[in-house]
């Protein structure tokens, strides 16, 4: 399956949970190409970790998922990308 990154740029979102703790999100905006499956797709980023570079990713299905306790299959906060091409024209044109 695809990921589709078009624009390097990220957004940052913080605020104070419930019982008082700093939390911060950052996530960067990219398409998913399957077969089946295709749409906008929001990437939540680690602490710390930089932006993806415009280009084309490989989504690693078994390392971006995992089973929960109670049998469940649920997808990880951030997923697994490869980069296979990078390119740093705009993909909407061209996929």
């Amino acid at each position: 399956m695809k990921v589709i990154i078009e624009n390097p740029e990220v957004q940052t979102r913080s605020g104070k949970s419930a019982n008082g703790r700093d939390w911060t999100m950052t996530t960067q905006h990219a398409r998913l190409v399957g077969e089946l499956l295709a749409g906008p797709l929001e990437l939540t980023l680690a602490a710390n970790q930089p932006p993806y570079q415009v280009g084309e990713y490989e989504l690693n299905l078994e390392k971006s998922i995992a089973l929960s306790q109670f049998g469940q299959i649920q997808i990880m906060r951030q997923l697994d990308l490869k980069l296979v091409k990078a390119n740093p024209v705009n993909f909407a044109k061209s996929a």
